[in-house]
């Protein structure tokens, strides 16, 4: 254009008059600025051209770089996730790298259990939030289609999950956010976190890098979890088998099989130490322990933890629910210091709780779900087989007893006398017998008739009872209905001396009787004889026929009274 003009202006130049020559330059010189500026123009758009083109390169450069990162730190997460020996490791490492510090911040993974999600691990999370926290049932449907969602702000304020946060927890808790493993449609567990990661990624870019790990990993959990339930199964299975297996070896009772049933599952459930308790028939009586196991315990801390213990088992006794008790649970409860975690799995029947096994663990983790599920399994087995052995227990007393005045019938008497009299002559102990028998019952039951004899019968043997349960210095002290209204008493133990104090508190309860029969008080005594081996006698028989004759020399001098037998009335005996 511009060589254009200088032709045309040089055509005017030629045919110009003189006076035209001065404005011709002037315009020549206007031309070659406009040229200039021109150029410079185009210089300049092209320089800011060629730095535009530099500066779309650095930036590509730099996201490139970014992008690079990125997919480096997605492997190495990756990678690291998936050469982890089990779930659980792979779970923490995640967490470890979503947070790497906890002073300004935390991170949760829920699983589920049955219909709801559970806290499986944590970080910067107080104890006490471990406790509370929970997500709401709308955003664990949200995150089945949108596995990724973030709470800020009045969203994050009005959810369910800000609401179970306590008070530390809050105060790090400025947005949270929610990444949901799912696969195939099933939401596999859930992180929570105060923060994405890596640190210094614009949010666009962590929300879509976390969605792509959330997926992968829970594509990678699910195969895992997969694998690793098959393999708890066979597991399990296995030892269901070898516990079937103790249960079906001889024993000398039923409760002796429930004692090694009750060890082996605090062994194989990886407790430091278990018991089992039994529902006392009545309230605000003391526990009893039918069995327990596991680490021996020191003797200054042995009271202690049995106490312990027992809380746990009434705790247990008074739920028909399976209870997970970490540290912060039991210092609640009151057990402090000796257990970190406790599994407490209740023995329910239709309509009661009939015991309660208890298993602790001197570290705070808990128990895995193996451990659990073999102490589900172990508690129903025993209480099958607690609940057999009852059975036969009382099937087993009824008959050894008898059915009037619930003493020990004469065929146990019997039984038993021999065994005691051979233990003490084989130890060089005492044994000591006390025969009674009711003054003058005939005409009780012929002016009262059998029931008011049966009432007097019964009363009596009360008082056998009451008053031996308050002296007694021995489990195989014996009390039974030796014939008509003869009560006996067996005293293993028991020198003469001691026997008749014995005689001589159950005469006098007896003679303090006031029985109500159909509005009649009914008075009764009693009369006794008294026995020892080996002082009065050389055998059992002879030990009964002693304190026999002893009793009727009292009856024969007066009644109302306890006579011992003496060396002319063992003798008469003995012939």
């Amino acid at each position: 254009m511009i060589a254009w003009l200088l032709a045309s202006w040089q055509d005017v130049l030629t045919q110009a008059t003189p006076g035209g020559y001065a404005a011709a330059l002037a315009f020549i010189c206007l031309i070659q600025y406009v040229a200039s500026l021109y150029g410079m123009t185009s210089s300049r758009n092209r320089n800011s051209a060629y730095k535009n083109q530099i500066d779309g390169l650095s930036t590509e450069l730099s996201n490139l770089a970014r992008d690079r990162q990125i997919n480096r730190y997605e492997n190495q997460l990756l990678r690291e996730f998936v050469t982890q020996s089990d779930s659980g490791r792979a779970i923490a490492l995640v967490l470890r790298r979503i947070l790497p510090t906890t002073e300004e911040g935390f991170v949760v993974f829920f699983r589920p259990e049955g219909d709801r999600f559970v806290v499986d691990q944590s970080r910067g999370l107080s104890s006490e939030g471990r406790l509370t926290i929970a997500i709401d049932d709308s955003l664990l449907a949200q995150l089945i289609t949108d596995p990724t969602i973030v709470l800020e702000s009045q969203t994050l304020q009005r959810s369910a999950l800000w609401a179970s946060l306590n008070g530390l927890d809050r105060a790090k808790a400025r947005s949270l956010f929610l990444l949901g493993m799912v696969d195939e449609g099933k939401l596999l567990g859930v992180i929570v976190s105060t923060q994405l990661f890596p640190a210094g990624v614009e949010r666009p870019q962590q929300l879509e890098l976390a969605e792509r790990l959330i997926q992968s990993i829970g594509t990678t959990l699910r195969q895992r979890q997969s694998f690793e339930e098959q393999q708890s199964r066979l597991h399990l299975t296995s030892e269901m088998l070898q516990l079937r297996e103790i249960a079906d070896r001889k024993y000398d009772g039923p409760f002796k099989m429930i004692e090694e049933l009750t060890r082996q599952l605090v062994r194989r459930c990886d407790a430091s130490r278990g018991v089992l308790v039994l529902n006392p028939p009545e309230p605000g009586q003391a526990l009893r322990v039918l069995a327990e196991g596991g680490e021996p315990l020191a003797i200054g801390i042995r009271d202690a933890a049995q106490k312990h213990l027992e809380t746990l088992g009434r705790e247990g006794l008074a739920t028909q629910s399976i209870l997970y008790l970490d540290s912060e649970a039991l210092r609640r409860l009151g057990v402090l210091s000796l257990f970190g975690s406790a599994l407490v799995v209740p023995l329910v029947q239709p309509h009661a709780t009939i015991a309660a096994l208890v298993l602790v663990r001197s570290q705070s983790s808990g128990f895995t779900k193996d451990a659990e599920a073999l102490a589900r399994w172990g508690a129903d087995h025993l209480k099958t087989v607690l609940t057999r052995a009852v059975t036969q227990a009382h099937a087993d007393r009824l008959a050894r007893q008898d059915g009037l005045t619930e003493l020990a019938n004469r065929r146990t008497f019997d039984s038993q006398v021999q065994v005691e009299i051979q233990q003490a002559r084989e130890y060089g102990t005492n044994c000591s017998l006390l025969i009674f028998d009711l003054d003058r019952f005939k005409s009780v039951n012929d002016r009262y008739g059998h029931r008011g004899g049966d009432l007097v019968l019964k009363s009596a043997a009360a008082v056998l009872r009451d008053k031996v349960s308050r002296v007694r210095a021995s489990d195989r002290v014996l009390c039974a209905r030796y014939g008509g209204e003869e009560l006996v008493v067996l005293l293993p133990g028991f020198n003469a001396e001691g026997a008749m104090r014995v005689a001589e508190t159950i005469r006098v309860g007896i003679e303090a009787l006031e029985i109500d029969f159909d509005g009649t008080i009914i008075r009764a005594t009693t009369s006794g004889g008294v026995a020892t081996y080996p002082l009065h006698c050389d055998s059992a028989d002879e030990l009964v026929s002693a304190a026999d004759a002893a009793l009727y020399e009292a009856k024969a001098s007066g009644r109302n009274r306890i006579l011992k037998a003496t060396e002319r009335t063992a003798l008469s005996a003995r012939s």
